[in-house]
């Protein structure tokens, strides 16, 4: 009876030690896992910065881009009115 309690002790103990292997390789494997989640939240973080600040330069360059166009505009509608004036001056004269 000893023989066979010992026995029965021994294939628990060594069941017992397989299991706690398989959880110590799941706890890795856990641990990976989170890492490599963290990694990729910490880089989805960082590509959401870099669109917002490409977002931001996209916009200002618009805004510059539009308030360059008035000003040309601006510079066109002088120059029209400028030559319209000296035309008038000049017939004017005659």
């Amino acid at each position: 009876f000893d023989d066979k309690l010992r026995s029965q002790f021994l294939l628990s103990e060594s069941h017992r030690h397989k299991v706690e292997n398989e959880l110590d390789n799941v706890r890795r494997r856990l641990d990976q896992t989170e890492g490599n989640r963290s990694a990729l939240q910490t880089e989805v973080e960082l590509l959401r910065a870099q669109l917002a600040r490409a977002e931001k330069d996209r916009h200002r360059m618009r805004l510059d881009l539009d308030e360059s166009h008035i000003d040309c505009e601006v510079r066109d509608q002088r120059r029209r009115r400028a030559a319209e004036d000296n035309k008038a001056q000049n017939l004017e004269r005659e």
